[in-house]
């Protein structure tokens, strides 16, 4: 689901779940902390274009905003 960027937090809830309960476990074994550090990345690296989004869309709210505020400013102007 990670790689394939579906449902990445939900995912990310997960993989945090499954870390607090089994930590001691996921510790003493080599093979899985290998596999959780490749889990790691690759969740960076999602949560990373997920935020890009994220403050790509709050900045075009943001400008549509000030567009709008200035559109009414200059309505009211004409009365």
């Amino acid at each position: 689901m990670i790689r394939n960027r579906v449902d990445v937090e939900l995912a990310t809830r997960c993989f945090l779940f499954l870390l607090r309960i089994y930590e001691t476990q996921f510790s003493n074994d080599k093979t899985i902390l290998r596999t959780l550090e490749m889990i790691n990345s690759n969740l960076k690296y999602a949560l990373e274009e997920i935020k890009e989004v994220l403050n790509y869309n709050y900045y075009s709210m943001e400008l549509l905003e000030r567009i709008y505020k200035n559109k009414s400013e200059d309505d009211l102007m004409k009365f």
